[in-house]
């Protein structure tokens, strides 16, 4: 069973300052994806954002049971990254599910900080303009997979153009685990960020015969969008 929480106020779409802060550091170099802008033609289907759904958050259920692994091995890798262009269509923010900018992601990496470069941005926003859409954002459709070890929680902080939120918590599954964040554009053209930067916690030890105990890491999708 999968259900999936859209994390946005009406607010944050509209209104976009910047709240300056250090990221989440992981031990890598940024660099930027090239990427491929994913445009399955015809008649896009557009999905309208309920401005209720208010709380960061993800959501998946996949009910196995959680398999061996070697003491300490973690087993956690992003499921893909869709970055979906977001219109404003009847008065209301909708994001357009079947467009979507779709960066290569290292499979063996538990993470990903990838750079969507201005002209692409660029590319997209014209595609929707010549289409009479009202481009004013952007969703990004993401996920963690566990296929190991016994997952207990997220916590995390949500990045958007206005800055980084409050602490969220949410449950850990095993199997896929779905986020979805959303943003609108900054008041002026500038660098910003969204994604979830945080620590997951996870319990070692599932295999007969090895004491169980409480680890963490530390997680990161995050998409930066360039303004040069």
């Amino acid at each position: 069973m999968k259900r999936r929480i859209i994390s946005l106020l009406m607010a944050a779409l509209m209104s976009m300052t910047l709240l300056g802060t250090t990221a989440f550091a992981l031990d890598t170099v940024d660099n930027e994806s090239q990427g491929t802008i994913v445009n399955k033609g015809g008649d896009w289907e557009l999905i309208p954002i309920n401005p209720s759904d208010d709380i960061a958050s993800q959501g998946a259920i996949n009910e196995h049971t959680p398999q061996p692994a070697a003491i300490g091995l973690n087993h956690m890798v992003p499921i893909y990254c869709h970055v979906h262009p977001v219109v404003l269509y009847d008065g209301n923010p909708t994001y357009i599910r079947d467009y979507y900018w779709n960066p290569s992601l290292e499979p063996a990496n538990a993470y990903f900080r990838e750079t969507m470069s201005l002209a692409t941005q660029n590319v997209m926003k014209q595609t929707l303009i010549s289409r009479g859409y009202e481009p004013i954002g952007w969703l990004l459709d993401t996920g963690y997979n566990m296929d190991a070890d016994k997952p207990i929680r997220f916590d995390f902080y949500v990045w958007r153009a206005d800055g980084k939120s409050t602490m969220q918590t949410a449950p850990a599954y095993y199997g896929d685990n779905y986020f979805q964040i959303l943003t609108g554009y900054p008041a002026t053209v500038r660098e910003y960020k969204m994604g979830i930067t945080g620590t997951y916690y996870y319990q070692t030890g599932v295999q007969t015969g090895v004491t169980a105990g409480t680890r963490s890491a530390p997680i990161e999708l995050t998409v930066t969008f360039a303004a040069s």
